[in-house]
C-alpha cells in the first residue's frame, strides 16, 4: 500500500496574540536590561515586598531574557512556513519553562543569602548594577506630584467610576456586536477592570517618581531618589512595568476576544 503523502500546514496564530506577544518580549527585554543596569529587583507583596541583589537579580534577569525568547518563538514560528514546528514548540517549551524557574528560584535564593549573612555576620552585598547611581528624578518635579496625587488619593471615587464606566462600555460593545456567550461578556468586563487597574499603577507610579520618594507598605521605609537611588528606580521599574504590560495587552486581548467567531463563543 503505497503511503500517502501528507500536506505540510504551517502554525498560525491570531494577529491580536502575536500583538500582545511582541509587546510582552519588548517590555520583558526592556525590563531584563533595566534590571542588570540598576542591580535591584523589587518583588511586591503584602509587608513592602522584597528587595533582591546579585545572583537573585541576574536569575530573574536571565529569566525575563528567556520568557521574551519563547514569546518571539511564537511569532517568527507563525511566519516560518518550513516543517519544523516541533522544533519550534520544544524550544518555546524550554525557554518557557527555564525562565519560569528562574524567576521562582530568585526570591529562595535571596531569602537563603540572607540567613547566610546573618549567620557568618557578613555585610550585605551593594548592588552590582552598571548605573545604580543613575536617576532621572531632580528636586524641581516634586511640585508636580500634588497634581498626580489628587488623582490617585481618590480611590474610591476612581474605583466606583471605572466600574461603572467598564461595564457600560462592555454592554455597548456587547449589543453592537450581537455578543450572546456570557464568557465573552465577562472576559471583556475583566480585560476592561484590568485596564482600569493599570492606569491607577501607572499613576501611583508618576507620583512616587515626581515625589522623589517610595513608601514600602507595611515596614514604612522609605526611600529616596537622592540617597537611594537604586533601590528608587527598582521600585519605580517593577510597578510602572506592571502598570504598562496591562495597559497596553488588554486593548489587544479585547480585540482578540471581538474577532473570535461567533461559533467558538
Amino acid at each position: 500500500m503505497e503511503r500517502m503523502s501528507r500536506k505540510h500546514v504551517p502554525n498560525r496564530f491570531p494577529a491580536a496574540l502575536r500583538a500582545m506577544l511582541l509587546v510582552f518580549s519588548v517590555l520583558a527585554l526592556f525590563y531584563a536590561v533595566a534590571e542588570l543596569a540598576i542591580g535591584y529587583t523589587y518583588l511586591p507583596g503584602k509587608r513592602g515586598g522584597m528587595l533582591l541583589s546579585g545572583v537573585p537579580t541576574l536569575c530573574i534577569a536571565a529569566g525575563s531574557l528567556l520568557l521574551c525568547l519563547s514569546a518571539l518563538l511564537v511569532v517568527v514560528d507563525h511566519y516560518d512556513t518550513r516543517d519544523n514546528e516541533g522544533r519550534y514548540k520544544r524550544l518555546r517549551a524550554q525557554a518557557l519553562k527555564t525562565g519560569a524557574v528562574l524567576i521562582v528560584i530568585a526570591p529562595l535564593i535571596e531569602i537563603a543569602l540572607i540567613f547566610v549573612r546573618v549567620g557568618s555576620g557578613a555585610e550585605p552585598l551593594s548592588p552590582a548594577g552598571f548605573a545604580a547611581d543613575v536617576t532621572w528624578h531632580d528636586g524641581t518635579m516634586k511640585p508636580y506630584a500634588g497634581k498626580v496625587a489628587a488623582i490617585t488619593d481618590s480611590g474610591f471615587f476612581m474605583g466606583t467610576l471605572g466600574v461603572t464606566f467598564v461595564i457600560a462600555v462592555v454592554a455597548m460593545i456587547a449589543e453592537k456586536r450581537k455578543i450572546q456567550s456570557m464568557r465573552r461578556f465577562n472576559a471583556l468586563a475583566i480585560l476592561g477592570f484590568c485596564a482600569m487597574l493599570a492606569m491607577v499603577l501607572i499613576l501611583t507610579t508618576c507620583e512616587q517618581f515626581l515625589d522623589g520618594e517610595v513608601r514600602m507598605h507595611g515596614s514604612g521605609t522609605i526611600y529616596t531618589a537622592r540617597e537611594h537611588p537604586a533601590v528608587f528606580n527598582a521600585v519605580l521599574l517593577t510597578k510602572g512595568m506592571a502598570g504598562l504590560a496591562l495597559l497596553l495587552v488588554c486593548p489587544l486581548a479585547a480585540v482578540g476576544v471581538l474577532r473570535q467567531k461567533a461559533a467558538g463563543s
